[in-house]
């Protein structure tokens, strides 16, 4: 039924489409609700530009995207990739994995806050211990990113530098001997980063 969007007209734009937003939701109201109540919502989601991801007459793609999921983001979302590491997801492109098209009740379209993320993928039991690093039962983001490092293992910062944010402490007095690993800023040859 092509008059449910398209009003028939005369000229150039002989099958235009107008209020396209309010076309959307007549069927999918529950886009709405979602980005008005969320902690963030989605552009295009938001302001009814729902043909900037979806492609209404048909896709080979689920949820009418576009394009396949990831390639949908890279339209306006660019890409890049971490000189040492990139997250697996990322760089698949599988944005879905954490993020939420329209809206979520997190910060940046997240499925759920970052550390709950992070423990769909990551075993909890290798965060369980006798004693758990701080940052570890805060929030994964304290010391990792979500999508690219110029790190190793997605790291904010190198250790030393990393470490001595919180254990500033913990830095070589040149004129002591002080053990290699420690004088090299191998916190991790002795300390284990998240448990032990």
């Amino acid at each position: 039924d092509c008059a449910a969007c398209h009003s028939l007209a005369e000229g150039p734009n002989k099958f235009s489409v107008d209020g396209v937003r309010e076309k959307c939701l007549a069927c999918h109201s529950e886009i709405e609700t979602q980005t008005a109540k969320g902690a963030s919502a989605h552009a295009p989601a938001k302001q009814g530009q729902c043909v900037k991801c979806h492609a209404p007459h048909g896709s080979d793609h689920s949820w009418f995207l576009a394009k396949a999921s990831g390639e949908v983001c890279l339209d306006c979302h660019k890409q890049t990739l971490g000189e040492k590491s990139t997250h697996r997801p990322y760089q698949n492109r599988d944005c879905i994995l954490c993020h939420r098209g329209h809206a979520s009740s997190s910060p940046r379209l997240l499925r759920a806050t970052a550390s709950e993320l992070c423990l769909r993928c990551h075993k909890k039991e290798s965060f369980k211990g006798s004693v758990v690093h701080a940052p570890v039962e805060d929030n994964c983001m304290n010391c990792h990113r979500s999508h690219t490092s110029n790190h190793a293992k997605l790291l904010v910062q190198p250790p030393p530098e990393l470490c001595q944010n919180c254990h500033d402490d913990k830095k070589v007095d040149p004129n002591k001997t002080t053990h290699p690993p420690f004088s090299n800023g191998e916190c991790v040859q002795c300390h284990a980063p998240h448990t032990s």
